[in-house]
């Protein structure tokens, strides 16, 4: 007899091998929970994570920023671990890790290359990206117009920083 959430045949077959043909040859239990552990990622940022860019100095900002409860502050310590970078902080009613540092950026970048975020934060990152691989190419004075497009284009980017951004060009 057949249990409940247990699929119909073959009961050695589970949903995520039926979702995902040939996981067993590429490394069994181990490769299914980083698979796991990667659709965990994407949907716990796709929630909570936010992509933020800024003026400090003269300079463009680029952080990655994640704000659980007091009680998830674990979760924060998982994440640092996977993007192998992040300051973790107390704030007020929890706990944020923050990414800034461009070389640690990079990891973030990569990261959600490979695993593609599912909601309206994917646009974000990907304009989060191009203003990334414009810092990192050295072409910020050539592209601060489309920096600023960009930066105006992600979620709760205030005016004020698109503004700063564009003053930019008058330093350079």
């Amino acid at each position: 007899m057949e249990g409940i959430g247990q699929p119909a045949g073959n009961p050695k077959r589970g949903f995520l091998r039926d979702c995902t043909p040939g996981i067993q040859s590429l490394g069994g239990e181990k490769m299914k929970e980083k698979i796991l552990e990667d659709q965990w990622v994407v949907g716990f940022i796709d929630a909570l994570g936010k992509f933020i860019v800024d003026v400090k100095e003269d300079n463009i900002e680029l952080k990655f920023v994640v704000n659980v409860p007091k009680e998830d502050v674990q979760t924060l310590y998982k994440l640092k671990k996977i993007f192998q970078c992040g300051r973790i902080y107390e704030i007020e009613n929890g706990w944020c890790l923050e990414i800034r540092k461009i070389h640690c950026i990079k990891n973030v970048v990569e990261y959600f290359d490979k695993h593609w975020l599912k909601t309206r934060k994917r646009v974000d990152f990907i304009k989060f990206r191009k203003i990334y691989l414009i810092l990192e190419r050295g072409q910020l004075m050539e592209k601060l117009e489309d920096v600023a497009k960009y930066a105006e284009g992600i979620r709760g980017t205030p005016r004020e920083v698109v503004d700063n951004i564009l003053k930019l060009k008058g330093t350079g």
